[in-house]
């Protein structure tokens, strides 16, 4: 049976599948963001320069990107002495563990390199009455995107924020009682890892660095376990 259309009453409002959702009912109302032209996919240009390769040449990003070379060139050379790639199967381990070497590493540059996808400032909706249904952002003097959320770190209003990546906030939190030089360490250790904001532009790019370091990890302890094995065991 056909189901009729109807238009929503003053207290429903009309989702895209055709349902209504009655909004004195609901806790929360659920808006569906229309295909605003935002810019926040378009700002690559804007942050070419100096903001980039800031956020990459700092001492976060580069160490985690040297600990996972050396990861790999001790996994490398472990594996070429004990496992020569004479057999097909010797082949393929090392080349796997390579493969995740190399995503790692890729990964990782991409999400410190990449911004998250910032709102521009001062934006507006193209609607009218779509303001009333957006937050006000005063330090960016603009609206809110849906799911946007104000990052104190960066300074600026970011789409499907995630969070800062902040590696060593168990560290930093234990330096709060230090005094001023602890302070100052803490400012800088709450910026390491990819030293940026985790948004929508680089989301998957760090969730993609998180499996491949994790599977890459278990993959080299398994080579070195099964190594000081083989050489305790001789």
């Amino acid at each position: 049976m056909a189901l009729k259309h109807r238009k929503a009453n003053s207290h429903e409002i009309e989702t895209s599948n055709g349902t209504y959702m009655n909004l004195s009912v609901a806790e929360y109302q659920i808006i569906e963001s229309p295909d605003w032209d935002d810019g926040s996919d378009c700002d690559i240009k804007r942050d070419l320069g100096k903001t980039m390769f800031r956020r990459l040449f700092h001492w976060g990003p580069l160490t985690a990107i040297c600990i996972t070379l050396i990861i790999g060139v001790a996994v490398t050379y472990v594996h070429l002495q004990w496992w020569p790639l004479t057999t097909v199967a010797s082949f393929l381990d090392l080349s796997l563990f390579l493969l995740f070497n190399y995503l790692t590493l890729i990964n990782l540059s991409k999400s410190s390199f990449f911004g998250p996808g910032y709102a521009p400032y001062n934006w507006k909706p193209p609607k009218k009455e779509d303001e009333s249904r957006l937050q006000y952002c005063r330090i960016c003097d603009g609206f809110k995107l849906p799911r946007a959320h104000h990052c104190s770190k960066c300074g600026r209003c970011v789409c499907k924020m995630d969070h800062h990546c902040r590696k060593y906030d168990c560290i930093s939190k234990k330096l709060d009682r230090i005094g001023r030089g602890g302070l100052e360490l803490e400012q800088l250790l709450k910026r390491a890892w990819i030293n940026n904001c985790v948004g929508h532009r680089n989301h998957a790019l760090f969730v993609r660095f998180l499996a491949s370091a994790t599977l890459g990890c278990i993959h080299a302890a398994i080579i070195l376990s099964s190594t000081l094995y083989r050489f305790l065991s001789r």
